[in-house]
């Protein structure tokens, strides 16, 4: 799913941990809008799930990971309380935002890297914060706000949130239909595992690789280890050290885009994967010149 490209969606499972006195949100659009008769527009099937602490959350993704078909392409809904820093479920267990995203990872995992997360949940949009580069994606996209929400927002704009996603398939459009409901502080983001995956290896670039990071850094690492007597023995000097380090930081940043884009976006695991990764070397190498 692209943010300007037609959304592909095999089957809907709607999440919710909220306290008794909430909005119920989630379950109000899952009945009224997700599975009423006579909608008027074709959605896929849906599932609804209740959460209320951090092992019915664990046993509820389970049972998704179950139900996802080969080459299914899942879209989770999530309602919760969210924060800068992770998730509060209903019975006060929280989950910082790595931790949720490492819960989430399986369900990427079988349904090939084809997850969308949809999180109308105060902040959700910093779930990427929790994203980890020397690991695995556990999304492909991401749709939340960045800052507070009300329950009555959201109650308001997420059914139309639906109703446009699945009249017109692109998720750009349902996105600015609900932000024209919204207060500004309360708009929807988007936000894509590409996109974060280019600003990270960009700033690598920036700041290891060019020639005088990599003098920086070589510094750093021979003061950490030159007090070692093994390492005065091994070199001799500590002008062969030095050497030896510079050229160990002088490694090809290509090979290492690709043997780190490839894990990240399972691109070692699932073939298909591919077709969903739209990241090049070339383009973070652009980034970085221009964010130098």
């Amino acid at each position: 799913m692209s943010i300007s490209g037609e959304v592909s969606i095999s089957k809907i499972y709607v999440i919710q941990s909220l306290r008794d006195e909430d909005i119920k949100t989630a379950h109000e659009v899952f009945r009224d809008v997700l599975t009423a008769p006579g909608a008027g527009i074709s959605f896929p099937p849906a599932n609804y799930f209740e959460c209320t602490s951090r092992s019915t959350l664990r046993s509820v993704i389970d049972r998704i990971v179950d139900d996802v078909l080969p080459n299914g392409a899942p879209f989770l809904h999530l309602e919760a309380h969210g924060s800068d820093t992770g998730l509060r479920m209903k019975n006060g267990d929280f989950l910082k935002w790595d931790e949720f995203l490492r819960e989430l990872r399986l369900v990427n995992m079988v349904s090939k890297h084809r997850l969308n997360l949809f999180m109308p949940t105060c902040h959700g949009i910093r779930a990427f914060t929790g994203t980890k580069f020397s690991d695995r994606a556990s999304f492909v996209n991401l749709v939340a706000p960045a800052d507070a929400i009300s329950g009555g927002a959201v109650r308001d704009a997420v059914p139309e949130f639906y109703r446009y996603l699945f009249n017109y398939k692109v998720i750009r459009l349902a996105i600015e239909a609900v932000n024209q409901q919204l207060r500004n502080e309360e708009h929807l983001q988007f936000i894509s595992t590409d996109k974060l995956f280019l600003v990270a290896f960009a700033n690598y670039i920036r700041t290891y690789t060019s020639a005088r990071a990599r003098v920086r850094r070589a510094e750093e690492i021979m003061t950490e280890v030159w007090a070692d007597l093994s390492v005065q023995a091994a070199f001799g000097e500590i002008g062969s050290a030095r050497k030896w380090v510079k050229q160990k930081l002088a490694g090809p940043e290509e090979n290492h885009f690709d043997d780190v884009s490839r894990r990240f976006f399972w691109r070692d695991v699932f073939e298909s994967a591919e077709e969903r990764t739209g990241v090049t070397f070339e383009a973070a190498l652009k980034l970085a010149k221009a964010t130098s």
